[in-house]
């Protein structure tokens, strides 16, 4: 079981072991079936993975046979849904919404060696039907962008479109900053279109959550 990125792995079956013999025991064209169970790791997040499959060589060397296209793994198309208990946020709510889709909790922010990094706590209000993305705009003291770091919430390994209802989730993000950088805008959007989602905070709907670049804890 591997993460969508194939960045991680989450849970590991045991060798093959076919009744009859190895491998080596197969004549060209014969099918034989092989079950396996697969244990999750403890620290697996509630996210989505996919089965990967691959062959070890056992000549000591590590490497994996290769498929016929030159791939070394085949990846089951189905994405299966781990479910498990992500770390609930138990401080003071800012109820930020988001589209009526999320809800964002807390933004912890952090500024060392040049950057600033965010902590993001989300809860699904509802379902989203697209892989939003986020952005992360440096702005100078005028409003202009002058620095900027664009991705999919948690590298991609668990897609918006996949955030059940009611599920907490805990995103990241980081930004190069200097002394120009007098505030940082937040925001999630389309990456079809880069229609924002609307953000209402204490009465206010705009496009984006703009904060100062420093440390703030929840």
């Amino acid at each position: 079981m591997v993460d969508l990125p194939l960045s991680q792995a989450w849970a590991v079956s045991q060798p093959l072991n076919f009744e009859g013999g190895g491998l080596s025991a197969l004549a060209p064209g014969q099918f034989m079936s092989d079950g396996h169970t697969l244990k999750l790791l403890d620290e697996t997040p509630a996210y989505v993975g996919r089965v990967s499959v691959q062959l070890m060589r056992k000549d000591g060397s590590g490497s994996m046979a290769a498929l016929d296209d030159g791939a070394t793994r085949f990846l089951l198309p189905e994405l299966i849904e781990i479910r498990g208990a992500n770390p609930e946020f138990r401080g003071e709510s800012r109820a930020i919404d988001f589209g009526g889709l999320l809800t964002l909790h807390c933004l912890e922010t952090a500024v060392a060696a040049g950057a600033l990094t965010g902590i993001l706590h989300w809860e699904t209000r509802e379902r989203p039907s697209l892989d939003f993305h986020h952005f992360v705009h440096g702005l100078d003291a005028a409003g202009d962008i002058i620095a900027q770091n664009d991705g999919e919430p948690l590298e991609g390994r668990y897609p918006t479109s996949h955030w059940r209802a009611g599920q907490p989730v805990v995103s990241r993000f980081s930004l190069e900053i200097d002394d120009e950088v007098a505030q940082v805008a937040f925001g999630l959007y389309d990456p079809r279109d880069g229609k924002r989602l609307p953000v209402a905070l204490d009465g206010t709907i705009t496009d984006r959550l703009l904060l100062t670049p420093e440390d703030a804890s929840c």
